[in-house]
C-alpha cells in the first residue's frame, strides 16, 4: 500500500481496469507526483475498447477536496439537519459500531439490523463486494437492503423461473439479430456498446425495444416506441404469432421445453403417472394416448408428442381435463393480435409485423439483453416472462449467436452458506416469498415499514455502505423518516449525500484509485471469463481512509468474526485463498498483473445437463408461481389508466454521465449534464407553453419535482422521461445543490409512492406513474425572445457602456447564474443578435438585469448599444451559457482572471458574494485583473467597495500595461506594471487545490491551461470563456471533399450523397480508428484535427475536444480535413 508521503515523481503508465459501471473496463492510469493525470483505455484489454467520461474522470474523483477524509460521529439530534459531525478515530469508531450492533443483536437478535450496500453494477464497489456480502452474511440478518428489486432482479433471478439460469450474455459477435429491450448500453455498459457496434459491422440486424429513441437506437434497424410497462404485450404478441404460424423451434420446445406437459385444468399442476413420481405426462398423438416421459434425459419420443393438445386424459384416479404446457402459454398470448397489441403499446402493426420477421429470419442466433427499462414496472415479473417465453420459441438459449452461459474460473467462494430456516425470517418473507426474500434481500417498503411500523418486527439499525436510500429507494420522504427513526446508523462513503446525514457514525472509504484489487473474469466474452488481473494502488491515500474492502475485514473482527477463514486473515492472505484452486498466489499475479486461466466453452450445454429447473426443462408454464398463487404463463397487466388530472405516463431514465446518485459535483461531468431535465414531445411542450431550457413541475399521486424542461421529438404525446438521482451541487460551476425532499429539488424518488408494486419481486413502478407537467411556479427562463426597454445607462471606462435593462412586461425576472449572458438583437432585427455576460448579481435581481459592453469598432452590435438612450427598445433570450463561475460553498480558493472587458462575469459573481451571501458561505478569491490603465478597468471602484465587504476572503492584483496616473490605486491590494502571464497565478492557491477562472482573449487562455498542466493541475480546475469572433451557422456540404489520415499516410473521397461518419469513412478504408458507444456519447473516437474542420451531428463537450479534436463516430468534414489516424 502506498502511504501518504511516499509520491513517486517519475511519470509512469500503470495499467488496470475502472469499476465504475458494468463494463470494468480496461484503463491505463498516468500517474505522476501522486495525481493521477490521465486516464485512458487499454486496448489489450478484452473490454478496453473504449473508456467513458466517468472512467476518464478519475483524476477528479481521487482528489476532490469534498472527500471524507476521517471518521466522524454525529453530534447534533438526529432530526437536525444539516448534521453536525465531530472528528474521532477510526479505533473509536469501530468500538462505537461493535457496542451498538452487538448490543441490539444480543438483545433483539440479528434481524433487527438492516445491512445496506450500493449497486455494484454502477459503483466502485464491485472491488470489495464479496467481502461486504461475507461480513453480511456472517452478522445473520436476513434483511439485506439493495435495490436488487428495481435493478437486476428480473435478468438474474425471475429469468430462474423459466430457464433455471441468470440471463447469459449475448453472443453478439455471431448473432444475426441482436435486441437491446429496456437497456441502453451506450450509457450504461459501453463494453457491451463496443461489441454491439462490432457485430454491426459485421452484418448483425439491431432492434431497439425502449419508449425513447434512446442513443443506441439512434443506428438501429428497427425501433419499437413501446409504451413504458407494455413491454409483456409486444413479447406476447410475437409469442401468438409464432405459436399460430409454427415459426418456432420445435425441436427445442418439443425436447428442451415442458412445452408438452400435461397440466390438470382443475389444480394447475402438472400430471404426474403416479402420486409421487418425479415424471411427467405428455400425449402421444401418434398412439393417441397419454403416456409417462422422465427428464433424467433426453426422450428419443418427443417427435410423437403433440405440443396443442387438450382434452380428457385418463388418469388412475379417473378422466381429467389436461392441456399442454404450450397450449396455457397460446391461451395467454391468444388476445394479443396485431390490432389489439399496437393500441395498448402504440407500435404501428407494420413495426410489429417486422420485428417477428426479423425475429424468424435470425432464429436461434439471436442475443438480447433486457435490462431496467422491463424491471421498473408492476408487471415484472410477467414481462421478464412473456420475454424469455419468446425466447425459448426462438431456441437461442446457449445457443451460437444466442445468449451463452459463459464457464466462471473455478476460484475458492467468499459465500457464505444461510441456513433456510434464517431467510425466511426476513422482513419481506411473507409479502414477496419468491423474490428477494428468497436470498435474505428486503425492498425500499420493507425496510420502511419494518423500521417505522414495526411490521412483521422492528429493525433497529442500519450498516450501509455507500448506499444513498432517499435518492434510490422509492417515496423519499418516508425513507428518511425511517432513517431518522434508527436508533444506529453507521455508513461508508467517500462523500455526504443525503441519507448519511442521519447516519451516527460516518466510515471514509477510499477511491477506488487508492486501492489495489483483484478481478477474477469479465463478462460477455471467453476472452474476458479467463483473465485474471492484478490493479495496484495507484496513488497514496487521501486522509485517513481505508478500502470498503478493509473496512469489512475491520468490522467482522470487531464484531466478533475474528476466527472466520478468511477475516481471520489479513486481506491479501485472503485473496490468496481465493486464488489457490487457480494455481496462482498473489506476489506471482502482483508480479504479472494479467493472468490468462483457459476455460472451456460449449454450447448447447442442456443437452447434456438439461436446466436448472424444477423440471429440468425451460419452463414455459411455472408450477412454481403457480403455487405460489401467481400466474403460472406469463400474462400482461397494464400500467394504472391515467387518472383525472394525470394524463400522461412518467418514465425515468440514468444520465449516462454520472454513476446513479454520485458525481454531480465532478466538473468534467457536470459540465456535459448541467441540469436534471424532464424530456416531453413537442406538441406536450406546446400544449403547457414549454421551452427548452425552462424549469418545468412534474407532478404524480405522490408528490412534485421541479426538473428542466428538453424536447424530445422521438417521444410519444402521451409520455414524459424524467431523470433520476438528482441533489448534489456543484460549487466550481455555482450550481447549488437541490433540496431531496421537496418539490423544488429534483428527486425523482419523492414522487415515487410504494402502494402499487410487482406482487412477486416487490418492483417499483419507477417507468409508468401517471402524472403531469407545467411551468414551474417560479420562473426560471422564457421562451424565445423578449422585449426590454433601457432605464439606465452610463460609462464605465471611454470605451466600456453599462446599460440597465427591464423587461416591458413588467414580469418578475428570473435569477440566474453568474458568468451567463443574455443574447441581445435589436427589434426588427433577430439575425443580428450578440451576446453578453450579465453584470448584476445573480440572486434577488429585482426588475431589471444589468450588462457591460465594450465599442468594437466595425462591429454590428455593440456600437448600437453604446448609441441606446433611456426608453429604447431591445430583444433579449433568457440567461444561459455554460461558462459559469460560483459566488458561495467552495471549499477550495477561486482565482479570477479577466483581461479587460473580461471582468463582466466575475463583478456578477464578486456582488453576489458580496450583497447576498452570508459571510461563512463565502470563498477566498483572488482576482488577477488585467487593463491598460487603471482609468480603462471597468468597475474598479466598486472591486474597492467589494474588498472591503469580503476583507480577507478577497484578495486584488491590478495588471497594468501603460504608464500609472498618481494616487489612483488607493484601495487595490496589488499593482503591477506589465501584462498578466500565468506565472501570476500563485502557486500557493493552486498547492491549495485552487480553481482558476478566465475570460479574456482565447491565446492567453491557451497559455493558462499549458501552464497549469506544466504545474500538474487537470483541467477539471480550469474554467474559461474566450473572446472569439461569432462563427457563421454551418450546413452538411454538398460537396465531395477529401479526407487524409496522417499516420496511415492514406487519402480517400468523402462523398456527400453517402454522408458517411469519418469513423465510417476510416473503417471503409481499412483504417484503424478508435470508437466506442458510436453515438457520441463516451468520447472515445476522439481524434486530434490536423487540419481542416468538421461538423459535428450531435452536440459535442468543446472543453474536452478543445477545437483540435473531433468526435469521429458524429462527425463529418466541412472541406478537406486531415485526421491523425
Amino acid at each position: 500500500m502506498v502511504a501518504a508521503g511516499d509520491e513517486p515523481s517519475a511519470t509512469r503508465t500503470v495499467p488496470g481496469f475502472c469499476t465504475l459501471c458494468k463494463s470494468r473496463c480496461g484503463a491505463l492510469f498516468t500517474v505522476r507526483e501522486d495525481h493521477i493525470v490521465k486516464v485512458e483505455p487499454d486496448f489489450s484489454h478484452p473490454n478496453g475498447d473504449a473508456l467513458c467520461p466517468k472512467g476518464r474522470a478519475a483524476p477528479e474523483v481521487a482528489d476532490h477536496p469534498a472527500r471524507l477524509s476521517t471518521p466522524l460521529r454525529r453530534t447534533s439530534p438526529k432530526g437536525e439537519l444539516p448534521a453536525r459531525w465531530e472528528p474521532i478515530s477510526w479505533d473509536e469508531a469501530v468500538r462505537v459500531t461493535r457496542e451498538a450492533l452487538n448490543s441490539l443483536k444480543n438483545l433483539h437478535g440479528a434481524n433487527t439490523i438492516a445491512l445496506q450496500h450500493t449497486s455494484p453494477s454502477g459503483t466502485a464497489l464491485s472491488d470489495s463486494m464479496e467481502w461486504i456480502d461475507r461480513l453480511f452474511r456472517l452478522i445473520g440478518s436476513s434483511n439485506i437492503l439493495t435495490s436488487t428489486e428495481n435493478c437486476n432482479w428480473h435478468k438474474d433471478f425471475t429469468h430462474t423461473f423459466t430457464f433455471g439460469a441468470r440471463t447469459p450474455p449475448a453472443n453478439w459477435l455471431d448473432a444475426k439479430l441482436g435486441i437491446l429491450w429496456g437497456h441502453n448500453p451506450a450509457k450504461t455498459w459501453l463494453a457491451q456498446a463496443s461489441l454491439i457496434s462490432r457485430a454491426r459491422s459485421r452484418g448483425m440486424k439491431l432492434v431497439v425495444i425502449d419508449p425513447r429513441r434512446s442513443t443506441s437506437a439512434l443506428d438501429a434497424d428497427l425501433w419499437l416506441r413501446v409504451k413504458p410497462g407494455a413491454d409483456a404485450a409486444l413479447a406476447l404478441c410475437a409469442v401468438r404469432e409464432l405459436i399460430e404460424t409454427g415459426r418456432y423451434d420445435k425441436e427445442f420446445i418439443g425436447r428442451w421445453s415442458n412445452a408438452p406437459f400435461l397440466i390438470d385444468d382443475r389444480t394447475g399442476c402438472f400430471l404426474r403417472p403416479s402420486a409421487g413420481s418425479a415424471q411427467f405426462v405428455v400425449w402421444n398423438s401418434r398412439h393417441g394416448r397419454p403416456e409417462a416421459t422422465s427428464t433424467e434425459c433426453a426422450d428419443p419420443n418427443w417427435t410423437d408428442w403433440s405440443l396443442r393438445y387438450r382434452g380428457t386424459v385418463e388418469t388412475p384416479s379417473g378422466p381429467v381435463q389436461a392441456s399442454t404446457a404450450l397450449n396455457h402459454l397460446w391461451t395467454a398470448a391468444a388476445p394479443w393480435d396485431y390490432g389489439t397489441t399496437s393500441t395498448h403499446t402504440g407500435i404501428p402493426i407494420s413495426e410489429l409485423r417486422n420485428f417477428i420477421d426479423l425475429l424468424t429470419e435470425a432464429m436461434p442466433a439471436i442475443g438480447y439483453h433486457a435490462w431496467t427499462g422491463i424491471a421498473q414496472h408492476a408487471n415484472a415479473t410477467q414481462t421478464e416472462r412473456a420475454i424469455a417465453c419468446l425466447y425459448a420459441l426462438l431456441g437461442g438459449f446457449d445457443r451460437r449467436g444466442g445468449n451463452v452461459q459463459l464457464p466462471v474460473l473455478p476460484a475458492r467462494s467468499t459465500a457464505v452458506s444461510t441456513p433456510l430456516k434464517n431467510i425466511a425470517t426476513g422482513a419481506g418473507g411473507q409479502r414477496h416469498p419468491l423474490g428477494g426474500s428468497q436470498i435474505g434481500y428486503i425492498t425500499g417498503a420493507d425496510f420502511q415499514d419494518a423500521v417505522l411500523d414495526e411490521n412483521p418486527y422492528p429493525i433497529r439499525a442500519l450498516l450501509s455502505f455507500g448506499a444513498n436510500p432517499i435518492l434510490t429507494q422509492p417515496d423519499s420522504k418516508r425513507t428518511a423518516k425511517a432513517l431518522s427513526k434508527l436508533e444506529f446508523y453507521v455508513h461508508v462513503d467517500l462523500f455526504h449525500n443525503p441519507s448519511n446525514e442521519y447516519a451516527d457514525v460516518l466510515l471514509p472509504s477510499s477511491s477506488l484509485y487508492e486501492n489495489d484489487s483483484v478481478r477474477l473474469g469479465w463478462e460477455l466474452t471467453v476472452e474476458g471469463a479467463e483473465r485474471l488481473q492484478y490493479r495496484p494502488q495507484l496513488v497514496s491515500r487521501r486522509g485517513d481512509t481505508r478500502s470498503d474492502a478493509e473496512i469489512a475485514f475491520l468490522l467482522a473482527r470487531a464484531l466478533g468474526y475474528h476466527d472466520d477463514e478468511y477475516f481471520a486473515l489479513d486481506l491479501d492472505a485472503a485473496r490468496d485463498r481465493v486464488l489457490e484452486p487457480l494455481g496462482i498466489t498473489l506476489a506471482e499475479l502482483k508480479e504479472k498483473l494479467v493472468a490468462k486461466i483457459p476455460l472451456h466453452a460449449s454450447y448447447e450445454k442442456y443437452r447434456t445437463h438439461g436446466f436448472n429447473t424444477p423440471s429440468r426443462r425451460a419452463e414455459l408454464y411455472s408450477e412454481r408461481l403457480h403455487e405460489a398463487g401467481q400466474d403460472a404463463v406469463p400474462h400482461f397487466a397494464a400500467a394504472p389508466a391515467a387518472a383525472n388530472g394525470l394524463p400522461y405516463l412518467l418514465s425515468c431514465v440514468k444520465n449516462g454521465y454520472y454513476c446513479h446518485s454520485q458525481h454531480r459535483a465532478i466538473n468534467s461531468l457536470r459540465k456535459r449534464a448541467p441540469h436534471p431535465n424532464v424530456y416531453v414531445s413537442e406538441r406536450v411542450a406546446a400544449r403547457h407553453q414549454l421551452s427548452p431550457g425552462m424549469a418545468a413541475e412534474i407532478h404524480t399521486s405522490a408528490g412534485a419535482v421541479t426538473m428542466t424542461v428538453e424536447v424530445d421529438p422521438s417521444l410519444a404525446d402521451d409520455v414524459l422521461i424524467a431523470e433520476f438521482g438528482w441533489w448534489e451541487g456543484n460549487p466550481d460551476l455555482g450550481l447549488p445543490a437541490l433540496d431531496a425532499l421537496s418539490a423544488s429539488g429534483s428527486n425523482y424518488n419523492t414522487m415515487i409512492t410504494t402502494a402499487v408494486a410487482d406482487p412477486v419481486s416487490g418492483s417499483i413502478p419507477f417507468r409508468s406513474i401517471p402524472c403531469t407537467i407545467g411551468p414551474a411556479a417560479s420562473l426560471t427562463t422564457w421562451a424565445g425572445k423578449r422585449l426590454f426597454t433601457v432605464t439606465g445607462r452610463r460609462m464605465q471606462t471611454s470605451d466600456i457602456t453599462t446599460v440597465t435593462l427591464s423587461p416591458v412586461d413588467r414580469l418578475p425576472l428570473p435569477e440566474f447564474i453568474s458568468g451567463q449572458y443574455l443574447e441581445l438583437s435589436m427589434p426588427g432585427q433577430p439575425d443580428r443578435s450578440r451576446r453578453y455576460s450579465l453584470t448584476c448579481q445573480s440572486l434577488d435581481v429585482g426588475s431589471s438585469y444589468e450588462i457591460s459592453v465594450k465599442r468594437i469598432e466595425g462591429g454590428e452590435i455593440s456600437p448600437l448599444i453604446h448609441q441606446v438612450s433611456i426608453g429604447d427598445e431591445i430583444e433579449c433570450a433568457a440567461p444561459a451559457g455554460a461558462f459559469t463561475v460560483p459566488h458561495a460553498d467552495n471549499s477550495s480558493p477561486l482565482v479570477f482572471v479577466a483581461i479587460g472587458v473580461g471582468i463582466t462575469p466575475f463583478i456578477s459573481a464578486l456582488r453576489t458574494a458580496a450583497y447576498c451571501t452570508q459571510a461563512p458561505r463565502r470563498p477566498h478569491i483572488t482576482l488577477l485583473y488585467s487593463s491598460r490603465t487603471f482609468a480603462d478597468m471597468a468597475y474598479a471602484s466598486e472591486l474597492v467597495q467589494i474588498g472591503r465587504i469580503l476583507g480577507d476572503r478577497f484578495d486584488m492584483t491590478a495588471f497594468l500595461t501603460r504608464a500609472p496616473d498618481a494616487g489612483e490605486f488607493q484601495g487595490v491590494h496589488h499593482v503591477v506594471y506589465r501584462r498578466f502571464t500565468p506565472a501570476d497565478i500563485p502557486d500557493r492557491i493552486l498547492g491549495a487545490g485552487g480553481r482558476v477562472y478566465y475570460c479574456g482573449p482565447a491565446e492567453s487562455a491557451r497559455e493558462i491551461k499549458q501552464h497549469l498542466a506544466i504545474r500538474g493541475v487537470g483541467a477539471h480546475r480550469f474554467f474559461y470563456e474566450s473572446f472569439h469572433a461569432p462563427t457563421s451557422s454551418r450546413h452538411i456540404p454538398a460537396a465531395d471533399t477529401i479526407v487524409s489520415f496522417a499516420r496511415s499516410n492514406r487519402t480517400t473521397k468523402w462523398v456527400a450523397a453517402e454522408g458517411l461518419t469519418l469513423l465510417a469513412l476510416a473503417e471503409r478504408n481499412g483504417i484503424s480508428a478508435p470508437s466506442g458507444c458510436r453515438v457520441g456519447q463516451c468520447e472515445s473516437c476522439a481524434t486530434r484535427l490536423v487540419r481542416g474542420n468538421v461538423a459535428h451531428l450531435v452536440e459535442v463537450n468543446d472543453d474536452y475536444l478543445d477545437g483540435s479534436s473531433c468526435l469521429t463516430c458524429q462527425s463529418i468534414p466541412m472541406g478537406d480535413v486531415v485526421l491523425d489516424l
